[in-house]
């Protein structure tokens, strides 16, 4: 990958860090989000408009959680270290526990 200035995130120390986890992960919680939280607000009666800025507010948080956690939080330095079989691993148990989230719901939501 061809590294440009203007194309990287900085971490809280100073290095650079690779910018796309971030925004993939941005944009599937975006995807989920606005496609799952209004309809479920909306299912317990809540009103539209207050329902897309109660997801709005649950996306900025999970916004900030990622950013947290891949760009300011991240040591590029150890990215080498993890096995990419351990890391494939962190992402299929991670999409079970968002299944089972998701499952949680659909459970809690009224009929």
């Amino acid at each position: 990958m061809i590294e440009t200035a203007s194309g990287m995130l900085r971490n809280s120390e100073g290095q650079t860090v690779d910018p796309v986890p971030f925004f993939v992960v941005t944009g599937a919680l975006f995807l989920v989000c606005y496609s799952f939280l209004p309809v479920y607000f909306l299912s317990f009666g809540v009103q539209a408009p207050l329902a897309v800025v109660v997801t709005t507010g649950v996306f900025v948080a999970l916004t900030a959680g990622a950013y947290s956690r891949l760009v300011a939080d991240v040591r590029p330095e150890l990215r080498e270290e993890v096995p990419s079989t351990m890391r494939l691993q962190r992402i299929f148990y991670g999409g079970l526990v968002l299944a089972g989230v998701l499952l949680l719901l659909t459970l809690f939501a009224p009929v």
